[in-house]
């Protein structure tokens, strides 16, 4: 199912559409993401729960740290 013109979810999971990857979210910053293509899977732990931006520290390490290191 579509949730925007990124990113699909079904089955607990969202699905990239820019690159091929799936991921998990879990309460307080719990990731799980899982690239394919790149052979790369990483998970974050957080207790950042019932927060607004819990979302943010995994997504800057991803896009911060993580992919650009790939590169």
């Amino acid at each position: 199912m579509p949730i925007d013109e990124n990113r699909d979810y079904g089955y607990q999971w969202y699905l990239g559409r820019s690159e091929h990857s799936w991921s998990a979210a879990g309460n307080g910053g719990q990731r799980l993401y899982v690239i394919p293509e790149r052979e790369l899977v990483v998970v974050t732990t957080s207790g950042n729960y019932n927060t607004r931006d819990q979302s943010v520290p995994p997504l800057r390490l991803m896009r911060e740290v993580v992919l650009p290191a790939m590169r």
